[in-house]
């Protein structure tokens, strides 16, 4: 939760790791994936598949119809640090292109997978 009931707030996923569901996915955004050779697919082409908030939304068919919803449900959730690879670490950095934000601009309210691809500026 990032406020108290009733008072709008959101946390904004800007981009995902498509890891399963890519058939229907590249369906939801009218991309063509030959989708009999999934193994084969460009890594652009799967970049493009949820690398912005508008892309993942449609990819995942999250729209107005979840608001509200529990996040540690069934139906939409995220996964705890406990389903990371054994490689990869979470890390937290500054937003980026806020200077409008004050003093705000620089705190760690960014995460991310370090080195992680589909995340745009990601770390390496």
């Amino acid at each position: 939760m990032t406020q108290k009931e009733n008072i709008p707030q959101a946390v904004l996923i800007l981009a995902v790791e498509p890891m399963e569901g890519l058939e229907l996915m590249a369906q939801r955004r009218s991309i063509d994936i030959d989708s009999g050779k999934i193994s084969n697919i460009t890594l652009s082409k799967l970049k493009n598949l949820t690398n912005g908030p508008s892309k993942l939304c449609q990819a995942m068919g999250i729209d107005t119809s979840l608001n509200g919803i529990e996040l540690c449900g069934d139906e939409l959730f995220i996964k705890s640090d406990e389903d990371l690879k054994q490689d990869e670490e979470i890390i937290a950095t500054p937003r980026i292109n806020i200077d409008y934000a004050g003093e705000d601009r620089e705190q760690p309210w960014r995460f991310l997978v370090r080195g992680n691809g589909f995340v745009r500026r990601g770390l390496k």
